[in-house]
């Protein structure tokens, strides 16, 4: 293709992913380690890439009476290359001593969106993916944290990308 026909198919190049199923639970996993999920795009060659999307956190933690200290962030990680894409790092959800979080009187739970947008350029065809850290109290204090895609008004967990 050459002129205006190759121009339309470089500009045609994007794509769309969800979270699938519910959640991708991160705690239990070991806190402060990062964590693949089961989102990927596959970015199918060269060039110059708009990645964005969006990640629905989940936190809850039952009863205890004690003050939750807890984070759950995201990034996306360049499979292909084995890195972190840069500047794709976020906080979804923090929490601590300064909220006044206490977990008396049953559970609680919070839900947080962040959106991600970064600019990533890559030399070949890469296969991303979403990554997930939890830092706080571990899976037997009943606490849970998660990426969630539960749909409709509830929210989803979604990664896309378009070409430049």
């Amino acid at each position: 293709m050459t002129g205006t026909d190759a121009h339309l198919a470089r500009r045609a190049m994007f794509g769309q992913e969800e979270l699938p199923g519910l959640a991708a639970v991160l705690n239990g996993q070991g806190p402060g380690a990062w964590h693949d999920t089961a989102l990927e795009i596959d970015l199918p060659a060269a060039g110059d890439y708009r990645l964005g999307g969006t990640v629905l956190g989940h936190l809850d933690r039952l009863s205890d009476g004690s003050v939750l200290v807890a984070s759950l962030e995201a990034r996306l990680f360049d499979v292909s290359a084995g890195a972190e894409v840069p500047l794709s790092h976020r906080l979804v959800i923090s929490y601590g001593p300064a909220q006044g979080i206490t977990t008396t009187g049953g559970v609680w739970h919070h839900r947080a969106t962040t959106p991600l947008d970064v600019l990533y350029t890559v030399a070949s065809a890469r296969t991303i993916r979403l990554q997930g850290r939890y830092q706080g109290p571990v899976a037997e204090s009943g606490t849970t944290a998660a990426f969630m895609s539960a749909g409709g008004f509830r929210g989803r967990t979604l990664l896309n990308y378009s070409r430049l």
